[in-house]
């Protein structure tokens, strides 16, 4: 019986050692905590009255430079932000729609990225050709006749492997050359001053081709490049539209004089 009162004497001491060194860590843990809340707050106390000594202290003409010094910092930060803008789309310049059979033409583009790769097709190579000969720009030329178009693939680098790309048309009619020209009237009469629109035929009709118009004597008749004569002064002349391959046609153009106003 002695021993095992000895034992159960021994499990209740061990019980409040134990207990006793639990409260011991909490206490611990507590003062500890307080003391690292309380440095903290001493030091920020010393930090804003250092900062507020220093604010104190500080010369008016050293506040005032300071404030300039935060605005004029927003101000470049508003400008850079504001003056950024989105990049223009690139475009086709204005190029010729409409060519003859052996013409040959240029089209460029603009504000393409300077990493970009750019490549030129034509979707109709029996009738339109098509040779690059700068990333920005390519030749096309006309073949037969009838519709294509400038099949046009622009890759700029994307996410990882991948690449942006853009597709751009433009589409051209190339027509034959034309053969024989004639004037619908072979003779035109105006006065001086007078302007008039010399109309002509050429075959084969689908033929785009413009002739080139002159005139024999400029003092008479002048002409422009669409055909239209005008009357300096009175007299006889003729003016002619020639063709690429030589073929002409010519009109006579009589210039007289006003009728001149009545007295009754």
């Amino acid at each position: 019986m002695k021993k095992y009162s000895f034992i159960r004497f021994m499990i209740k001491k061990t019980t409040d050692i134990f207990w006793i060194a639990g409260l011991c860590l909490l206490f611990s843990g507590v003062f500890c905590a307080t003391n690292a809340k309380a440095d903290t707050m001493a030091a920020n106390s010393e930090s804003n009255s250092s900062v507020s000594m220093t604010k104190t202290f500080l010369k008016p003409q050293q506040k005032n430079a300071s404030i300039r010094q935060q605005i004029s910092y927003r101000n470049d930060a508003s400008k850079k932000s504001s003056s950024a803008s989105p990049r223009e789309p690139v475009k086709i310049l204005k190029y010729k729609k409409k060519i003859l059979q052996g013409e040959t033409k240029q089209l460029d583009l603009i504000n393409l990225p300077a990493n970009a790769t750019v490549s030129f097709s034509s979707n109709n190579t029996s009738v339109l050709t098509v040779k690059q000969i700068s990333n920005t720009a390519c030749e096309y030329s006309g073949m037969g006749y009838g519709n294509a178009k400038i099949q046009i693939k622009i890759s700029t680098p994307g996410f990882l492997f991948f690449d942006n790309v853009q597709e751009l048309t433009a589409s051209i009619n190339v027509t034959p050359k034309a053969v024989s020209i004639v004037f619908r009237k072979s003779t035109r009469t105006i006065t001086v001053g007078q302007s008039s629109k010399l109309s002509y035929t050429i075959r084969p009709s689908i033929s785009t081709e413009k002739p080139v118009f002159s005139s024999l004597r400029k003092k008479i008749v002048s002409v422009n490049k669409k055909g239209m004569i005008k009357g300096k002064k009175s007299g006889t002349t003729y003016v002619y539209a020639t063709l690429a391959n030589g073929k002409s046609a010519k009109c006579k153009v009589i210039v007289k004089r006003p009728k001149a106003n009545t007295l009754l």
